[in-house]
């Protein structure tokens, strides 16, 4: 019965990381995608609470188009976070003038006791004026003037605040790339709040920022092309046509800063791309179901990891072809290598052990037990310490890179996906597709410092400030 479990529970994550892609939305023909976020509550007069049972965004015409909420709960306790995602919906484009917000069951908890408010105006409105073009995606935060709303004693009057939140620095920029939803969740490094949201085209996966030219790609499957953003305006400024049926899946963006190594899923490639001038410069044959891309410290090389294929393929950058095929365990999926790029580390989905290859030889040298499962593995070069998650566990393990004995274990909310360290402020970043959200863990003091809501499907997190 153990066993029965334990399976079922690493076949629901290995949902996120099939070879199937996912059944993204439809495109935004004539609409645009509204994600709203609640600012936490202020403590003033003690703890409150209560349950949103519906939203809606008013058009100038006075006509309300509801929203989906997604956490009715508001109050009492939560996991931290500077803000959290409260609805969502498609709306026609055109100009808006505000929320409605149907609330009920306000609360108020005391050191007496919790004590139940009536409630004086249903639904309550946040007034905030935006325009939503069609084929975009846009952010609101919303708050609650907790002071003002609570000053009728018993009785609970909404006062409710809303805006469109700032764009973010480039420098201080992370990005969430969401599949199923067909966009990109922008944050604040700094406050970990939202900075907006850009549309995409049809299933999106791989990501790569730059943040010296202020520019991100992101590779889209469904269109066998790659979208060119530029992160100062938080929005798509070009497009960059693949070959048909390549279904591009990961990339990496090469040391000239604009050549981009893309791996083409269904075609079993990966191209070599300028990213300024969109001409494909070479491409190269390698293993089924090319999964991942690493590129090495030495600056002169590339890794595909390729899942069906049981085997890494390895990529001369100044020839532009696979120079050399290294047997893995079965179903690869990332790799990543020391901080000194003597060693790579590889995990599987069909395999209990990390393997450990010397580099530049590609020599296997350890086998290491990290249980079955594994889902994503992070290298931090400041302490070389090796960090690994397996689906349905919400741990990670840490790994001594001397003995590679577990020497420690963070407790997150959610199982993860995909890890990246700020190196400003030493702190990790992972990916929770279960949650919907990434966690913010401060590496010195172990605690969990954040969450961070995105939208559906999160497939990978980039950082502008990212340790490598």
């Amino acid at each position: 019965m153990r066993w029965s479990l334990l399976a079922c529970t690493l076949a629901l994550a290995g949902c996120a990381l099939a070879g199937r892609p996912p059944v993204s939305a439809p495109p935004l023909d004539g609409e645009g995608q509204l994600y709203v976020y609640l600012l936490p509550l202020a403590h003033e007069a003690g703890r409150l609470s209560f349950q949103i049972d519906g939203a809606a965004a008013l058009l100038e015409s006075g006509e309300a188009i509801p929203l989906t909420v997604l956490g009715p709960e508001v109050g009492g306790a939560e996991q931290p976070a500077p803000e959290r995602l409260l609805a969502q919906g498609r709306l026609p484009r055109g100009k808006y003038v505000g929320l409605a917000l149907t609330l009920s069951r306000p609360r108020l908890q005391s050191p007496e006791g919790r004590t139940d408010l009536l409630l004086e105006a249903n639904p309550s409105r946040a007034d905030v004026g935006f325009e939503l073009r069609s084929g975009q995606a846009l952010a609101l935060e919303v708050s609650l003037d907790v002071a003002t709303s609570l000053e009728a004693g018993f009785r609970f009057d909404p006062r409710f605040h809303a805006a469109v939140p700032a764009l973010t620095p480039v420098a201080l920029v992370g990005a969430c790339v969401n599949t199923r939803s067909n966009d990109l969740t922008l944050f604040d490094l700094r406050t970990k709040r939202i900075g907006g949201y850009v549309a995409l085209g049809q299933s999106p996966y791989g990501l790569a920022l730059d943040a010296a030219s202020s520019r991100a790609y992101v590779a889209l499957g469904g269109e066998d092309r790659l979208e060119v953003l530029d992160l100062t305006r938080a929005d798509r400024v070009a497009q960059i046509a693949l070959r048909a049926g390549d279904e591009p899946r990961e990339l990496v963006l090469l040391p000239d800063r604009r050549t981009l190594l893309v791996v083409n899923f269904r075609s079993r490639t990966a191209s070599f791309v300028d990213g300024f001038s969109t001409m494909e410069l070479g491409r190269a044959d390698v293993g089924e179901a090319p999964w991942s891309v690493l590129l090495l410290r030495s600056g002169n090389r590339a890794v595909v990891v390729n899942r069906r294929s049981n085997s890494l393929s390895v990529i001369d950058l100044a020839s532009r072809t696979v120079v050399a095929t290294i047997p893995t365990d079965p179903e690869p999926l990332f790799a990543q290598t020391s901080r000194d790029g003597t060693r790579l580390y590889v995990i599987h989905a069909g395999s209990p052990y990390m393997i450990e290859y010397a580099l530049p030889t590609f020599a296997l040298t350890r086998r290491i037990l990290v249980g079955l499962g594994a889902t994503g593995v992070e290298v931090d070069s400041r302490t070389d310490l090796v960090y690994v998650a397996r689906g349905g566990d919400p741990r990670i393990q840490v790994f001594d890179p001397f003995s590679m004995l577990p020497v420690d274990t963070f407790e997150l909310p959610g199982w993860v996906s995909r890890m990246a360290i700020d190196a400003v402020q030493d702190q990790l970043f992972a990916l929770m597709p279960g949650k919907r959200a990434v966690a913010v863990l401060d590496l010195t003091s172990r605690r969990l410092l954040s969450t961070i809501d995105v939208a559906d499907d999160p497939y990978e997190v980039k950082l502008a400030t990212e340790r490598y």
